[in-house]
């Protein structure tokens, strides 16, 4: 039984080394295999180092309770420290790779995912402080709190700053324990037992006797070893199971010619570390040591393509064809995404996407496909760009509908003749057997199912992978993995396609590995942004806008943005909600000018809501607008403006009054005209180039900075550059943040629900 993990149940379960780790201070490297449970994200820590004084020295949070993974190392009490957020999806139930890197020399932290760099930061030099005791999956402050929850195996520590390409070769096999600058080594997939009140990780046969640990686990009479339960995982395609040959731990050679264990060390094998284990179990699984990769099929548009020799069952009156696709060079042109007919070879239904002359086809119904619907759509909308499409139809209510990232992007209705039965199909040509009319592109997630499925359900699925057993699903080719092109078929095991040409490659696909959806976080206790930066074409108008999700703590005395003049007074404030539960825009000295309005929770706190809050000077209207529609609004709010000399964004601006606000913030921008509501939602489902006129200030807060601590730059109209001063900001990704396109990448737009589903790559506008 090789393949064996190290549990912990996230309530009391940890291992304590009383053993001081040498030769840490200028380089460390702390890998593992983990698989994170259902209690995280929450308080934990999975591996806690401490002094001689008891203070940290290094740590890893995966993740915290905000769901920001943190490691931190250098320093009195690890002070410095890299994070990134993590959303559930990433993590949670996934057998996962991470390697924490820092480098001393190179000023360099670095954090590691499946053997590619997930997340660094630069000039960060301050040594290790001299390792005393640690602990994994708790703190080692000898009070074993922070209890980290799920699975652990191959755990190893470093005094060398490995790199990428040395990640990657050792991720995925086992080591011999004399490994030069191994500190630490616990494969933790050998067995563990009760020796005076502590727990050793050996390799060697079961004991005879019936082993316990701390906490007391039932003794499984199938495997003979406490806590450990018969192999609960099966899914052979998901999990490859550990090498079956004996693989030693530090200090501890083996034999090649002999399955027993050395107790002889190797010439360069570190000293075995004993740690006391505070219960949790070892339980035997299948660890993914060959991840799926992220990959995606490529069809070159010129005899490439797939074709199944399958049925199609009950897709009749119901049909949903989804995928992930990226159009190719060669597109538009005479090409079928997906073709399928019936037994005498006659078309059921078909895809151009696009045929040559731009436009989109969806046929399904009648001898031939003859129903269909048709739409143009220009190239920048699905060249060169992951789209997500979902091709539904439902002949009882005789809609066909096309999805476009979620959303519809092109119905017709009365359409209700069946479709023909499907007897073969061909994925990238036509089925005819010619295997012309070849597509080109890339193609992921391929699914086909005999439910027309609902938009919600698409958006539900469209970033997750599904398991093959999911209701109505009659066909899947995921193409997540190199060696494997098989398709997933209800009660087919292994089905193969004939697969003529095309190359599955590994892909960054941005849909399932990495969503950008960034947002700056704001913790309600000490984050905030200061902006000393003169605004003076702000006279009679303003309008200040953002995308906000309001965090847990609100409502509270909390501020969103605070405009101070020379003499430290407020000339614009937006308290979001206050404490009593109401939104407050002062738009003229302190509050001469204000607008108020009682929000309910749903408005401010768990999801997305643009804001939009308004001032004419001059006709003397103020408004608030939410999503693109007055919220409030009043007249005669005809005080002028003084001019603010700063500000600030998430504090009140007078920082002795503990004013903070919690949340996330996107797409801010300010602007010295009063928009109309037209204005508002022209622009606010889009981002801006920065030029627009009227615009003084805009942050999307987007991937160009994620993670880091920044020093941002924004030229005034003096042509000066000021530093602004970020205090504990983090840029975070949240998938829930609504899409956001730019205009600048197409001309062609169709009707506005179309125009709101590009995600624009671009960085920060700095003008």
């Amino acid at each position: 039984m090789d393949s064996m993990v190290f549990q912990f149940n996230g309530d009391n379960s940890y291992i304590e080394f009383p053993h001081p780790l040498p030769s840490i201070r200028e380089s460390i490297t702390i890998e593992f295999w983990a698989k994170a449970g259902d209690k995280l994200p929450c308080q934990n820590s999975l591996i806690n180092a401490r002094d001689q004084h008891n203070r940290p020295v290094f740590n890893i949070h995966l993740p915290w309770e905000t769901g920001n993974v943190h490691w931190q190392a250098g320093g009195v009490n690890s002070p410095q420290q890299i994070y990134k957020y993590l959303s559930p999806e990433e993590y949670k139930e996934l057998w996962l790779h991470w390697a924490f890197v820092k480098s001393v020399a190179e000023g360099k932290m670095e954090i590691y995912r499946n053997g590619a760099l997930w997340h660094q930061q630069l000039n960060l030099t301050t040594p290790i402080e001299p390792v005393h005791k640690f602990c994994i999956g708790a703190y080692a402050d000898g009070l074993g709190s922070g209890n980290w929850h799920g699975s652990l195996t191959e755990f190893r520590i470093w005094d060398q700053a490995l790199s990428v390409e040395q990640i990657k070769q050792q991720m995925s096999r086992r080591l011999k324990g004399d490994e030069a600058g191994l500190v630490g080594y616990w494969p933790c997939h050998q067995f563990f037992w009760e020796e005076s009140d502590f727990i050793q990780v050996e390799s060697q046969t079961i004991p005879s006797s019936n082993p316990t640990d701390h906490g007391e686990e039932p003794f499984d009479q199938e495997t003979g070893i406490a806590g450990v339960s018969a192999d609960p995982l099966n899914e052979a395609n998901d999990y490859a199971e550990l090498p079956s040959t004996i693989l030693c731990a530090p200090g501890q050679t083996v034999d090649p010619n002999n399955s027993e264990t050395s107790d002889t060390p190797s010439e360069d094998a570190v000293d075995t570390l004993i740690g006391r284990s505070h219960g949790g179990n070892e339980i035997d699984l299948r660890v993914p040591f060959e991840e799926p990769a992220s990959v995606a099929f490529e069809l070159d548009g010129s005899g490439e393509y797939i074709e199944l020799s399958h049925p199609l069952p009950s897709i009749e009156n119901e049909i949903t064809i989804e995928f992930w696709a990226l159009g190719g060079p060669g597109l538009p042109k005479q090409s079928s995404l997906i073709e399928a007919r019936d037994q005498n070879n006659i078309r059921a239904f078909n895809i151009h996407l696009p045929w040559g002359n731009s436009y989109l086809y969806w046929q399904a119904g009648g001898v031939g496909a003859s129903e269909y619907i048709v739409k143009y759509i220009h190239p920048a909308e699905y060249k060169d760009i992951w789209v997500h499409w979902a091709f539904v139809k439902d002949v009882s209510s005789g809609k066909m509908n096309i999805y476009y990232n979620g959303t519809l992007w092109h119905h017709g209705e009365n359409k209700k003749v069946p479709i023909e039965s499907v007897h073969h199909f061909c994925i990238g040509a036509y089925a005819d057997g010619s295997g012309g009319y070849n597509w080109n592109g890339l193609l992921s997630e391929f699914r086909i199912w005999n439910r027309a499925l609902t938009a919600q359900q698409i958006k539900n699925r469209m970033h997750k992978r599904v398991t093959g057993k999911e209701t109505g699903l009659v066909f899947c080719y995921p193409f997540n993995q190199l060696q494997n092109k098989a398709a997933t078929i209800p009660e087919t095991s292994n089905f193969m396609g004939n697969f003529h040409g095309g190359k599955i490659t590994g892909l960054e696909l941005p849909f399932f590995d990495q969503k950008e959806f960034f947002a700056f976080q704001f913790d309600g206790i000490s984050n905030r942004i200061e902006f000393p930066y003169v605004l003076p074409t702000i006279e009679n108008e303003i309008t200040l806008e953002f995308w906000s999700k309001g965090g847990a703590r609100l409502p509270a005395s909390g501020v969103v943005i605070d405009f101070r003049d020379k003499l430290n007074r407020s000339t614009f404030i937006i308290s979001f909600p206050w404490s009593d539960g109401h939104i407050y825009w002062d738009a003229g000295l302190n509050t001469e000018n204000r607008i108020q309005k009682a929000a309910t929770v749903q408005e401010y706190r768990g999801s997305w809501k643009h804001w939009a809050f308004v001032k004419n000077a001059t006709t003397g209207k103020m408004a608030i607008y939410q999503n693109g529609v007055v919220w409030q609004e009043a007249n005669n709010m005809k005080r002028s403006f003084e001019k603010a000399i700063r500000f600030t964004i998430g504090s009140y601006g007078d920082l002795e009054r503990n004013y903070k606000w919690h949340g996330l913030i996107s797409e801010l921008r300010i602007w010295d005209q009063a928009r109309s509501v037209e204005e508002i939602k022209s622009h606010m489902n889009q981002r801006l180039t920065g030029k627009e006129e009227g615009l003084l200030v805009y942050l999307p807060f987007n991937k160009s900075h994620r993670g880091k601590t920044l020093e941002m730059k924004i030229k005034d109209v003096s042509n000066h550059v000021p530093d602004v001063f970020m205090h504990n900001i983090q840029v975070v990704n949240d998938p829930t943040l609504p899409t956001l396109f730019s205009p600048d990448r197409f001309t062609h737009l169709g009707d506005e629900e179309d125009r709101q589903h590009i995600w624009d790559q671009s960085g920060m506008s700095v003008w």
